[in-house]
C-alpha cells in the first residue's frame, strides 16, 4: 500500500508541476507535441494566420502607393483646369521677359507636373509602370530646353514652326496668277506634312469660277469673269492644319477705300480685280498663317514629342527647316526622350500587382505617359516654350491662337476622361484592398480564436484543479505518514 501510494504521490506532483507551467503561462504546453492530437489543427491554423499576415502587408503596401497615386492624379487634373480656367480670362500682356504671367505661370505648372509624375514611396517609383527603380520622367529644364548635343521640345518646336511657315510666311501655299483674271492657289510639295493643305473652295459670286484641277500638288483656280463682284459678297478658302483642325479664309469683295484683313476691291475690270483679290489673298494667308497655323504648328510639334507608349518622337528632317519635306525619326542621341520608363505592351494598371488573397490580384499600376498626362504636360509645355515678339502688330493674334488651342486641348473631352479613367481605376483598386483588409481582419479573429481554444489555458479551471490536486496530494502524505507508522513494535 505504501509503495502505491509513493507512486501516486509522484504522479500528483508531476500533475501539479505541470498545471502550475499552465497557470504561470497561460499555454496549454510548452511544445505542439504537448497538444497531444491538436498539433496538427495548430499548426494548421498557425499557417494560416502567416498567410493572412501576408496578405494584409501586401493590402497596407498598395494601399499607401494608391493613396499617394490618387492624389498626384487628382492634383495634375486640377493643374490642367486651373490652366485653363486662367487662360479664358487672360490676354496678351508680356511682362519684362517678353512673357505674360500666364506663360511663366504655366512654367512653374510644367516643373511641378514633372516632379509629381517623378513621385516615389520609400523609393519606389510610381509612374514608371514596371520600372520602378529611377524616375520615369526627365528633369523640366531638360525637356524644355535640352542637355548637351540633344535637342529640347523648345529647339524642336521651333524647327516645326519654320517647316511650317515656309519661306515666304504663306504657310507652304504658294499664290500665282496662272493666266489672265485667274489666280491659283496651291501647295508648294506633294505629301509634305508641313503648312496649309488645300480642303474646299466656294463663292457666292456669280461671275467667279472656281476649280481645282487634277494636278500635283493639289491646286484651286480661282477666274473672274463677268459680271464683276458686288459688293460684300465672298470666296471661302477652308484650309486644313497640322494639328487636325481646319480654318476658312473669308474674302469680301468691296467698294470701300478703307480695306480691313480678307477685303479686296472691285476694280474696272476682271483682271484688276483678280490682281486685288491675289493681294488681299497673299495678306490674309500670312495673318492667318502667323496666327492659326503658329498655334497648330506648336500643337503638331508637341504631338510628336510628347509621344508615349513605343511610338518614336518625330522632328523635322533638316536643315534647312522651311523647305524641309518630311519628318524624322529622333534618337536618344540628338534629342531628350521625355519618358524613360516601362514602355512595354502590358496595360498600365497591370504594371504593378498585390496580392491581396490567395486567389485575388490588383492592379494600381500607371505610367507617366498615358494620354492624360502627356496631354497635360504637352499643353503647359507649349505655353512655357512659345516666344513671341512685342513689336509684331499681330501679336495678339497669334498668342490668342495659341491660348485657344492651348485651353481646348486641357479641355479636351477625350484626354480629360483618360485621367478620369485613371482616378476610377485607382478608386476601384483602393475599393478592392480595403474589403480585402476587413475580410482578413475577420479571418485573422476567427483563426486567433481557434488557435486560444487549443493552445491557451483557462486559468480559473486550472486553478481549481491544481486546489485539488494540492487537496489530494496532502491527503496522500498524512496517509503515508500514518501507514509508515504501523509495525509491530509499534502495535505492541
Amino acid at each position: 500500500m505504501q509503495s502505491v501510494l509513493i507512486r501516486e504521490i509522484a504522479n500528483n506532483r508531476s500533475e501539479i508541476n505541470e498545471l502550475t507551467q499552465q497557470l504561470s503561462s497561460g499555454k496549454t504546453a510548452d511544445t505542439y507535441g504537448g497538444l497531444g492530437s491538436a498539433r496538427n489543427m495548430s499548426l494548421a491554423l498557425r499557417e494560416e494566420k502567416a498567410q493572412i499576415a501576408g496578405f494584409q502587408n501586401n493590402i497596407s503596401l498598395a494601399q499607401t502607393r494608391v493613396k499617394v497615386m490618387d492624389t498626384v492624379v487628382n492634383q495634375l487634373r486640377q493643374t490642367g483646369s486651373d490652366m485653363r480656367g486662367q487662360l479664358l480670362v487672360g490676354s496678351y500682356e508680356p511682362t519684362e521677359n517678353g512673357q505674360t504671367l500666364a506663360q511663366m505661370q504655366a512654367g512653374v505648372r510644367f516643373a511641378d507636373a514633372v516632379s509629381m509624375l517623378n513621385t516615389d514611396v520609400a523609393g519606389r517609383q510610381l509612374f514608371g509602370g514596371a520600372k520602378t527603380d529611377e524616375a520615369p520622367v526627365r528633369p523640366s529644364n531638360e525637356i524644355l530646353d535640352g542637355v548637351g548635343s540633344k535637342a529640347g521640345f523648345r529647339q524642336v518646336m521651333n524647327e516645326r514652326l519654320q517647316a511650317d511657315l515656309g519661306t515666304g510666311g504663306t504657310g507652304r501655299l504658294e499664290i500665282t496668277s496662272s493666266a489672265p483674271a485667274t489666280v491659283s492657289l496651291s501647295e508648294d510639295v506633294a505629301g509634305s506634312p508641313f503648312g496649309f493643305k488645300l480642303a474646299s473652295i466656294r463663292t457666292d459670286m456669280p461671275g467667279v469660277t472656281t476649280a481645282e484641277p487634277a494636278v500635283s500638288p493639289k491646286r484651286f483656280d480661282v477666274a473672274f469673269g463677268a459680271p464683276l463682284p458686288e459688293s460684300g459678297q465672298k470666296i471661302f478658302v477652308s484650309l486644313n492644319l497640322p494639328d487636325g483642325t481646319v480654318t476658312e479664309l473669308a474674302l469680301t469683295a468691296t467698294n470701300g477705300t478703307d480695306l480691313r484683313p480678307g477685303e479686296f476691291n472691285i476694280g474696272a475690270d476682271a483682271v484688276s480685280t483678280s490682281d486685288n483679290f491675289k493681294n488681299a489673298l497673299s495678306s490674309l494667308v500670312r495673318k492667318e498663317a502667323g496666327a492659326s497655323l503658329t498655334g497648330a504648328s506648336m500643337q503638331a510639334a508637341a504631338d510628336d514629342f510628347f509621344v508615349g507608349g513605343t511610338d518614336q518622337p518625330q522632328r523635322v528632317d533638316g536643315p534647312p527647316f522651311d523647305t524641309a519635306t518630311g519628318l524624322r525619326a529622333a534618337t536618344a542621341d540628338d534629342t531628350v526622350v521625355w519618358y524613360t520608363g516601362d514602355k512595354s505592351s502590358t496595360p498600365a494598371r497591370e504594371t504593378a500587382l498585390a496580392r491581396i488573397d490567395e486567389n485575388t490580384l490588383v492592379a494600381y499600376g500607371a505610367r507617366a505617359d498615358e494620354d492624360g498626362f502627356a496631354n497635360t504636360l504637352k499643353q503647359l509645355a507649349i505655353m512655357t516654350a512659345a516666344v513671341f515678339d512685342p513689336a509684331d502688330p499681330d501679336v495678339t493674334d497669334r498668342y490668342a491662337a495659341m491660348t485657344e488651342r492651348v485651353s481646348a486641348g486641357l479641355g479636351n473631352s477625350e484626354k480629360s476622361k483618360s485621367i478620369d479613367r485613371v482616378i476610377g481605376e485607382l478608386a476601384v483598386a483602393q475599393g478592392s484592398l480595403g474589403e480585402a483588409g476587413k475580410r482578413h481582419e475577420v479571418q485573422d479573429n476567427l483563426v486567433t480564436g481557434f488557435l486560444a481554444d487549443i493552445e491557451t489555458t483557462d486559468v480559473n479551471e486550472v486553478a481549481a484543479k491544481l486546489l485539488t490536486m494540492q487537496t489530494q496530494l496532502q491527503a496522500s502524505y498524512q496517509v503515508t505518514s500514518m501507514l509508515s507508522k504501523l509495525s509491530l513494535a509499534n502495535f505492541l
